[in-house]
C-alpha cells in the first residue's frame, strides 16, 4: 500500500508471466552494478594513466616490430601484451561493482528499519489478527507468516523485513474499517509476502541509492586531481566529465522508471491474488474510500503506487495487462544495450588472450551478449508472449513494438562506454537499425509462436526458449553493422556462414521443433507447403544445374546455399498470408524443415555427401535464421490466430 511494500514474484490468477518480474528485479539490481563497474575504470584509468599510456606505447611497437605486413597478427600481438593491464583494469572494476553491491546489501537493512521506527509506537496486534494473516498465506500457497503490528504513526500499511521476519505494519485506523475491508487489506500485505521477495525490493532500493555514490567518484578524483596540479588536468569541468555526468543521471532516471513501473504492476498483482479467494468486493470497497492525493498530475506521475483508479480498473479486467506497452519495451531496450555495451568493455580484452582471433571473438560476443540477452528475453519477451492474444488496431500494435527501437535508441546515446563518439561515428545508424531489427524480431517470434500455446502464459522451459532467442539474436548484431559498413551484404553473409550464429541456431531449431508439437490443427497446411516447395526447388535445381566439376563445385556449392536459405524464407510467405502472426510460426517449422531437406536432397549430385553435409545445412540455416528475424518485424501489424487454453482447433482469428 505504500512505497514500502514488496512486490509479488510468483505464479498468479492473473496470468503475469513466468520470469517477467524475477527478470525485471535481476534488471534493477545488475544496471547499477554494472553502470559502477564502468566508474571503476575510469577510476583505475586515472590512477594509472601514466603507466597504461606507456604501456600502450611499448605494446604497439613491439606489435609492429613482430609482424609489421600482417594486420591481424599485430592486433592478436598487441592484445596480448596489453592484456595484464585490461587485466587489471577489469579486475578494479569488479572490486567497484562488488562495494555498490556490498552497498546495496547494507542499505536492505538499513532502510526498512529507518522507516519501521519513524511508524511511532507500535503494538503487537492481537490473535485474531494472527490467525486472520496465518489463514491468508496460507490460502494462497505460502508457508512464511508475517508478524501484525499496529503503529501510532502510519498512515499506510507496507509491509518489511526486520529481525529476520516479515511484518505487516498497519496504521490504528484499520481498527475503524469494516471488517471484511480490514481482512482485504491484511490480505494484500499477505500476498505481498507470499512471494518471499521483501528484500528485492529493498536491495533495488538501495542500490539505486548506493550507485550515484559511486558514479560521482570519477568526478571527485578529478577534481582532486586538478586541485593538485598534475599533468593533464588543467580542466575540470571537461566535455568529457560533463558528458559522463549527464549520462549517468539519464540513466539512473530510466532505473527509476522501470522500478516505478514493476513497483507498481506488483501493486496490482497483490490486489489480484489477494481477492482470488475471497472475491474483489471487499477490496474494491476499500479503494473507492481512498480520496485522490494532493499534488495533481506530477505527484502521480513520480508516484511509486498506481491510483486507487487504475486499481480499480485491474480489477475489474482481472489481469495487470492486456498488451505490451511501448513504454516498457523503450526502458528495457535502453537499458539492456547500455548493459551490452559496457559488457563489451570488459569482455572483449579479456579473450585477446586465447590467441586464436576466431574462437577470442565467439567467446567474447557471446559473454557480452549473454547477460543483457537473457534478461532482456525473461523480462521483455514473456511480456510479449502473454500479450500475444492483442486485439487492438494495427497502428496500436506497431506503436507499442517502436518502443523498443526507440529505447535501443535512446540506449546507444546515453551509454557510458560511447562518451563523446557516438555523435561523430559514421556506423552509429547503421548499428542502431541492425540492434533494433534483431530485438524486435526476436520479440516478433515470441508473439507469433505464443498464438499456439493452449495453456495461457508462458512455464519455465518456455521462458528459457525466449531468453534463448533472445541472446542468440544479441550476439551476430555485435559486428554486423561494422560488417554491413565496410563490406556490404556479401562480407555480413560470408562472416556470418564462416562463424555461424550457434545459440541464434539452437533457439530457433528448439522453436521450430516446438511448432511441430503444438501444430496440431495446422500439420497438414505444414506438409502440403513444405513439401511442395521442396519438390519444386529440388527439380528445378537438379534440371538447371551446371554439370558438377572440380572446377565449379565452390560457387555451385555456394549458389545452393543461397536457394536453400532462399526456400525457407520463401515457405513462410504462403503461411504469413493465410494465417497472419501465427503463420509466421508455423513459417519457422516450415522453413526449417524445407530448407534441411533441399540440402539433404542436393548434397547427393556428390561423391561422397557426409562429408559436405556441413558446409550445406549450417550455412543454409545461418542466413536463414537472419532472414526470419527481419521479416518477423514486418509481419507485427498482422493479425494472429490465437488457440484459446484447451483448445485442439486450429485457433480463432484476432480481429
Amino acid at each position: 500500500m505504500t512505497a514500502a511494500s514488496p512486490v509479488l514474484a510468483g505464479a498468479s490468477t492473473s496470468g503475469l508471466a513466468i520470469g517477467t518480474t524475477r527478470a525485471r528485479y535481476a534488471l534493477l539490481i545488475a544496471v547499477p552494478i554494472i553502470l559502477a563497474t564502468y566508474a571503476g575504470s575510469l577510476l583505475h584509468n586515472g590512477v594509472f594513466r601514466l603507466q597504461r599510456i606507456e604501456t600502450l606505447k611499448r605494446c604497439y611497437a613491439e606489435a609492429v616490430a613482430s609482424a609489421p605486413a600482417d594486420v591481424l597478427a599485430r592486433g592478436v600481438r598487441l592484445g596480448l601484451c596489453n592484456l595484464p593491464g585490461e587485466v587489471a583494469r577489469v579486475s578494479s572494476s569488479a572490486v567497484v561493482g562488488v562495494v555498490v553491491a556490498a552497498l546495496g546489501l547494507v542499505l536492505l537493512r538499513r532502510l526498512p528499519v529507518r522507516l519501521y521506527r519513524r511508524t511511532g509506537r507500535v503494538r503487537r496486534a492481537g490473535e485474531r489478527w494472527q490467525r486472520a494473516a496465518a489463514d491468508a498465506v496460507h490460502s494462497m500457497g505460502g508457508a512464511v507468516v508475517p508478524e501484525v503490528v499496529f503503529a501510532s504513526a502510519c498512515r499506510e500499511a507496507f509491509t518489511v523485513r526486520i529481525g529476520g521476519r516479515p511484518r505487516v505494519v498497519l496504521p490504528n485506523g484499520v481498527l475503524a474499517l469494516p471488517a471484511d475491508e480490514a481482512e482485504a487489506l491484511l490480505r494484500h500485505e499477505c500476498a505481498h509476502v507470499v512471494a518471499g521477495d521483501v528484500g528485492r525490493v529493498w536491495l533495488t532500493r538501495g542500490l539505486w541509492w548506493a550507485t550515484p555514490a559511486v558514479l560521482v567518484l570519477p568526478l571527485v578524483f578529478a577534481v582532486v586531481l586538478w586541485a593538485s596540479g598534475r599533468p593533464f588536468t588543467t580542466d575540470v569541468w571537461t566535455a568529457f566529465n560533463r558528458d559522463y555526468l549527464i549520462r549517468s543521471v539519464a540513466l539512473l532516471a530510466l532505473v527509476w522508471l522501470v522500478s516505478r513501473g514493476l513497483l507498481r504492476a506488483r501493486e496490482h498483482e497483490a490486489d489480484l491474488v489477494s481477492s482470488a479467494n475471497s472475491g474483489p468486493s471487499a477490496l474494491r470497497a476499500l479503494l473507492s474510500r481512498q480520496r485522490p492525493g494532493r499534488g495533481g498530475r506530477i505527484r502521480e506521475l513520480l508516484s511509486l503506487h498506481p491510483s486507487s483508479s487504475r486499481r480499480l480498473a485491474v480489477l475489474d479486467r482481472g489481469r495487470t495487462t492486456e498488451h505490451a506497452r511501448g513504454v516498457e519495451g523503450f526502458a528495457f531496450g535502453a537499458l539492456a544495450t547500455a548493459l551490452l555495451l559496457v559488457g563489451a568493455l570488459h569482455f572483449n580484452p579479456l579473450f585477446a588472450g586465447i590467441g586464436n582471433p576466431v574462437l577470442s571473438y565467439n567467446l567474447s560476443v557471446l559473454a557480452t551478449a549473454l547477460l543483457p540477452g537473457v534478461l532482456l528475453g525473461y523480462a521483455w519477451g514473456t511480456t510479449v508472449w502473454q500479450s500475444a492474444d492483442d486485439r487492438r488496431p494495427w497502428q496500436r500494435r506497431v506503436l507499442d513494438a517502436l518502443g523498443l527501437p526507440v529505447g535501443v535508441l535512446v540506449g546507444l546515446l546515453l551509454a557510458l562506454t560511447e562518451q563523446g563518439s557516438f555523435w561523430h561515428d559514421e556506423a552509429a545508424l547503421e548499428t542502431w537499425v541492425v540492434i533494433s531489427v534483431v530485438l524486435t524480431g526476436a520479440a516478433a517470434l515470441c508473439a507469433a509462436i505464443a498464438t499456439l500455446h493452449r495453456r495461457g502464459g508462458p512455464t519455465a522451459w518456455i521462458g528459457g526458449l525466449i531468453a534463448v532467442l533472445f541472446t542468440g539474436a544479441v550476439i551476430p548484431a555485435q559486428t554486423a553493422a561494422l560488417l554491413l559498413r565496410n563490406g556490404g551484404v556479401e562480407v555480413f553473409t560470408a562472416q556470418l556462414t564462416l562463424s555461424p550464429p550457434w545459440v541464434l541456431l539452437a533457439g530457433q531449431c528448439a522453436a521450430a521443433a516446438v511448432v511441430w508439437w503444438w501444430s496440431r490443427g495446422h500439420r497438414r497446411l505444414l506438409l502440403v507447403v513444405t513439401g511442395v516447395t521442396t519438390a519444386v526447388v529440388v527439380a528445378a535445381r537438379l534440371l538447371l544445374a551446371e554439370p558438377l566439376s572440380q572446377a565449379n563445385a565452390y560457387d555451385q556449392s555456394q549458389t545452393e546455399v543461397l536457394i536453400a536459405a532462399g526456400a525457407g524464407v520463401v515457405v513462410v510467405l504462403p503461411l504469413v498470408a493465410l494465417r497472419g502472426r501465427t503463420g509466421l510460426a508455423l513459417g519457422i517449422a516450415a522453413s526449417w524443415t524445407t530448407t534441411l531437406l533441399i540440402c539433404a536432397a542436393l548434397i547427393t549430385r556428390y561423391e561422397q555427401p557426409l562429408e559436405v553435409v556441413y558446409y550445406y545445412a549450417v550455412p543454409s540455416l545461418s542466413l536463414l535464421a537472419a532472414a526470419l528475424l527481419v521479416l518477423a518485424v514486418v509481419t507485427i501489424p498482422l493479425r494472429g490466430h490465437v488457440t484459446p487454453p484447451g483448445s485442439r482447433g486450429a485457433g480463432f482469428p484476432v480481429t
